[in-house]
């Protein structure tokens, strides 16, 4: 069903007879200290923007969009609210609605939209990133992002979301997390927690100013075979900045070079893949210089 042609109705509906969405992807939408300042506002001047709302069952309604102002509807006694009714939606356009209304509102935490999209993704019955972007206005890959955000353990999830971190942040830790593997005998979890704890942590002189700084450890991770002792130090060593570990890795970049190209030959070699005039030669000139590097260590 295309849901931009779905009709409406604006009425006033009874309070009770109006109730909140337990699947709500924004987090605590009753919290005192954020509604305080709406609850001031709906005081004198009365809800100024109906709350939306679908028919469950006749005479029965479900918020997808205005939580918070039924919220203090409620503190306040209202006894009646102004509602723009749509008829019993089914779960896919229900979830296609709220997020469309609520993408207008305040910014989305990560773990919110990760959470809103994932349902999304299971009630279209949507089979890739990019039949769900479709539906979102998002980019295939932001969307990808998500759905990889919501898959991981909800443990980490629920450790970024508490610590308030940067949208950024979070998604570049969690982008992080696959690749991190055991150093100087500390755990994923633990490497985790070390770089949660440097996160904008004036207390320690290494500590992490921005997302850029996460990328920079994923880079070293990702290349562990090279930098596994670099990644040690500064796991180890919180005096150690983000940058030290980038330079010691780019310095470390040449040994990277020479492995792709070793394994480049040896490939081709391998595949019995002729090698021409000018490969031949590149291969000499190696040969040549590496005689010479180490003739003069002897």
């Amino acid at each position: 069903m295309d849901t931009n042609f779905i009709n409406y109705a604006l009425k006033d509906l009874p309070l009770d007879s109006v109730e909140c969405d337990k699947e709500q992807p924004r987090d605590n939408p009753n919290n005192p200290i954020a509604l305080k300042g709406l609850k001031t506002s709906v005081a004198k001047h009365g809800i100024q923007q109906p709350i939306t709302v679908t028919e469950t069952t006749p005479g029965r309604f479900i918020i997808i969009d205005g939580h918070r102002r039924y919220y203090c509807a409620k503190e306040l006694n209202f006894e009646v609210v102004p509602c723009l009714i749509y008829p019993n939606l089914s779960p896919g356009e229900f979830e296609v609605r709220r997020y469309a209304m609520q993408n207008l509102r305040r910014p989305w935490k990560p773990l919110e939209r990760a959470d809103s999209l994932n349902r999304m993704k299971d009630t279209l019955g949507c089979k890739s990133a990019r039949e769900l972007a479709l539906q979102t206005g998002l980019s295939e890959s932001a969307t990808a992002d998500y759905l990889h955000l919501r898959d991981q353990q909800l443990h980490l999830l629920h450790r970024l979301a508490d610590r308030d971190l940067n949208p950024s942040f979070q998604t570049e830790i969690v982008r992080l997390k696959p690749h991190l593997r055991k150093v100087a005998g500390l755990e994923a979890d633990e490497i985790i927690n070390i770089i949660l704890d440097r996160i904008n942590n004036e207390k320690i002189n290494g500590n992490i100013k921005n997302s850029k700084d996460i990328r920079v450890i994923k880079s070293a991770f990702i290349r562990i075979d090279l930098y596994g002792d670099v990644l040690a130090t500064y796991l180890k060593d919180p005096e150690m900045r983000v940058k030290e570990l980038e330079e010691q890795t780019l310095r470390n970049g040449f040994s990277w070079d020479m492995q792709k190209a070793v394994a480049t030959m040896a490939k081709k070699k391998s595949s019995g893949e002729r090698f021409t005039d000018k490969e031949e030669d590149v291969v000499r000139q190696i040969v040549k210089l590496g005689e010479e590097i180490l003739g003069s260590k002897a």
